[in-house]
């Protein structure tokens, strides 16, 4: 049941106000970055091979478990504090170039550790180079914080929009000249260069070095470099065990596989929970209308991410030839099985969201790192018999009950009866499983050669979803929710239109 949160005074409809217009911003902006991410994967999938993508990601994966080890979201620190003054974002500032040169430092180090790991003399200029962009990154201008603090949520889509465009040109370029994997390795230095550069151009703020705030911000950030390495672990472990045990072809199929099988979730939901968070956090000391936050947070998240999710898997022997060519085929199993994991993940990590919003890091922390010794314990001795399905169904599994354990604290935090959730959660997952098991033996026997062949998909699949939806709505007695919500603007949409 949809929540109407209580409005103390006049704070309350303008908090809403923002936090909608945050998330229509947000939405855009994700979905133009993937756009152009997707067209760029699709574009480079038929200019370089499938090892090529995956040296990338091996020499990624390394750069980001290195960088993870020395990140003290400083951005989170400064977000959820209130009353942040300019010795606070200048400590940041500080903090962050010292992550950044320490990282580059500790990426140069250890690279004769990652070619043993991995097998591959190849990643070590690709990793000397990323160090690079490292340092330049971490000189980003911290006032750009202030964008998401102030709820000013078209200042940053102009940021990272304006960012990715470049990095696109650039990329694409060097792809034609190279033909090879430096191209990749091209676009992600220009990220960080044109980014730091952009940040400067978009933000009057001009930070100085200053390490008074340090001890104020590391008194928070100790656990939240914790859980970034967890959380990092935990998205990354599977590809740092294929790319270990199975090889850079291999790596190759995995990483773009997950990309395009939790592409529609991230890109969907993941900005609903980016817009919302600083606004939560404004909630932290207000619990009911905390609980209602979260009750029409996973409410609206579920409603997009469940068909985006069961959606891809449904129309990958489509999408995936037809967009990367012949070459992709073996990632198709992949983004089947992966599909759903797109689901529970962005769930699982809005819920964990509102914990770190409300200060409660430590317990995030310690969950997160539980799900990585499970997945690591389970997974690494059966990837060589298993292969990339049964590691992928093993972090399907996994992510399935750290998501069950996640809710379960989170509705502890806030007090709340799992009722709460099963009732706005029980009529999109029941949906979805409808349109899943009804059109998978349609589509198994399909054989669709173009792209017209795939819209009439998913066109079919939104509208089985959405009529199950309906109609359980219905039957459930049309209850006050986030369907009412929706019915509401169609019905206005085509009154206005109709006028």
């Amino acid at each position: 049941t949809y929540v109407q949160p209580p409005e103390p005074g006049d704070s309350a409809p303008s908090l809403r106000r923002a936090m909608l217009v945050g998330v229509g911003w947000m939405v855009v902006m994700r979905w133009v970055i993937r756009g152009i991410g997707l067209v760029s994967t699709i574009i480079l999938a038929r200019i370089l091979s499938p090892g090529d993508f995956g040296l990338i990601a091996m020499a990624t994966i390394t750069v980001g478990l290195v960088e993870v080890f020395l990140a003290f979201g400083v951005d989170l620190a400064l977000i959820q504090n209130t009353s942040a003054t300019r010795d606070d974002f200048d400590s940041a500032w500080t903090l962050r170039i010292l992550q950044g040169t320490g990282a580059a430092l500790l990426v140069v180090a250890t690279t004769p550790l990652s070619i043993a790991y991995f097998r591959d003399p190849r990643l070590e200029p690709i990793l000397w180079a990323l160090a690079i962009g490292l340092v330049v990154g971490s000189m980003s201008n911290i006032g750009t914080v202030m964008f998401r603090k102030e709820l000013k949520f078209d200042l940053e889509f102009r940021f990272e929009v304006l960012k990715k465009v470049l990095s696109f040109i650039a990329t694409i370029a060097a792809a034609v000249i190279m033909r090879s994997y430096w191209a990749l390795v091209v676009g992600l230095l220009t990220t960080s260069v044109l980014g730091t550069a952009l940040s400067y151009a978009l933000h009057p703020y001009r930070p100085r070095i200053s390490f008074v705030a340090i001890p104020k911000i590391w008194s928070f950030s100790q656990w939240a470099l914790l859980t970034n390495l967890g959380y990092y672990l935990e998205s990354r472990s599977d590809q740092v065990i294929i790319g270990g045990r199975l090889g850079a072809l291999e790596m190759g199929y995995y990483s773009i596989g997950s990309e395009i099988s939790q592409l529609p979730t991230t890109e969907i939901a993941q900005p609903i929970s980016r817009a919302v968070v600083p606004g939560i956090a404004r909630l932290r000391h207000e619990a009911p209308r905390l609980r209602a936050a979260f009750v029409n947070l996973i409410a609206a998240v579920l409603l997009v991410a469940v068909p985006a999710g069961l959606g891809v898997s449904l129309v990958a022997d489509s999408v995936v030839p037809l967009a990367l060519g012949a070459q992709w085929v073996d990632a198709v199993p992949l983004t089947k099985v992966l599909g759903a994991l797109g689901v529970i993940r962005i769930t699982y990590g809005n819920a964990m969201n509102l914990l770190i919003a409300t200060g409660r890091v430590r317990e995030v922390a310690l969950l997160t790192w539980g799900s990585v010794i499970a997945f690591l314990l389970v997974a690494w001795p059966v990837a060589g018999t298993a292969g990339l399905l049964g590691v992928a169904s093993i972090k399907v599994l996994i992510n399935a009950v750290l998501l069950a354990i996640g809710l379960r604290m989170t509705l502890r935090h806030l007090d709340m009866n799992r009722d709460e959730l099963t009732a706005v959660a029980w009529r999109p997952l029941l949906a979805g499983a409808v349109m899943y098991c009804s059109l998978s033996p349609i589509f198994a026997r399909l054989s669709v050669p173009s792209w017209w062949g795939v819209v009439a998909e998913v066109a079919m699949g939104a509208g089985v979803y959405s009529g199950a939806l309906y109609l359980l709505w219905r039957a459930a007695g049309s209850p006050s929710g986030i369907e009412t919500m929706v019915m509401s603007m169609l019905t206005n949409k085509l009154r206005s239109g109709g006028g």
